[in-house]
């Protein structure tokens, strides 16, 4: 019997394509970032702008941790690489070929391996080591969600957000509230999240998903970045504001929302 595609991850991995795409073109082509926020029509653009072209990447590392959760150490798996790096690689050649001033082998070999012939190529260099992880971070997984034990289900996730998301929310310049060195391994919470929800499958109802979305959507300049003024002072246009990481019901009636909030980053129910 022919296996049945999930539409749902279609659906998802579609809108992330869109949210990338969109992402870049409102950044670099609209006068959005030159423009003084001020006024309700440029409260309602940025909060559209976060929460919808930041959702790309993570929704990318969600899927990869729902497809990818049950993956185990072996030279299989590990050979699969190639399906990342030979792209990579001929996106590079294509892009010095197209872009490249004088066309210098030197410039195309140590741009490709340091990341810099594509203007967005950090995103492989982060999948690589996250995809070199995978196997060991899943051992994790297997341990902490089939343990039974809902406590330290919800404590290895506060930790996680204390550690990746809450830094750019309260942090300010040289005024740090919370460590924030552990800040760019988000990925891995993202991931996780993915994780969670494959191995639990939780559902929300649609009223709250719509609640809490337009909350969030609306609410999230005025007062996220309103308390970041009152509390430390300066004005961060580029604060990501639409970060949710809302969505699951654990085991039992218990309902877990929390709402990750960071810049460059952010998570997204599915």
């Amino acid at each position: 019997m022919k296996k049945q595609r999930e539409i749902g991850s279609d659906i998802i991995r579609t809108l992330a394509i869109v949210c990338v795409v969109c992402g870049h073109f409102f950044t670099v082509n609209t006068p959005f970032n030159q423009t003084e926020f001020v006024g309700g029509g440029m409260l309602l653009q940025g909060c559209l702008k976060a929460f919808f072209c930041n959702l790309g990447v993570p929704l990318f590392l969600m899927l990869t941790g729902y497809f990818n959760c049950r993956k185990e150490f072996s030279v299989k798996y590990y050979k699969n690489i190639k399906r990342v790096l030979l792209p990579y690689v001929v996106i590079s050649i294509l892009t010095w070929a197209v872009l490249s001033s004088d066309h210098s082998i030197k410039e195309l070999f140590f741009g490709t391996l340091g990341y810099k012939t594509i203007g967005y190529a950090w995103y492989v260099e982060m999948f690589i080591g996250l995809y070199l992880c995978v196997p060991f971070l899943n051992i994790v997984v297997e341990k902490v969600f089939n343990s039974g034990n809902r406590k330290l289900i919800y404590g290895f996730f506060l930790v996680l957000i204390f550690m990746t998301s809450l830094p750019p929310l309260v942090d300010r310049g040289e005024y740090r509230i919370i460590p924030n060195y552990w800040q760019m391994c988000f990925p891995v919470l993202l991931y996780f999240t993915g994780a969670y929800i494959r191995y639990f499958q939780p559902v929300i109802k649609p009223k709250v998903w719509a609640i809490l979305t337009i909350g969030l959507i609306y609410l999230q300049y005025p007062i996220i970045n309103y308390l970041k003024i009152s509390l430390i002072g300066g004005w961060d246009t580029e604060f990501i504001g639409a970060i949710l990481c809302i969505s699951w019901i654990c085991s039992y009636d218990t309902l877990v929302c929390f709402v990750v909030q960071g810049k460059n980053q952010l998570s997204y129910f599915l």
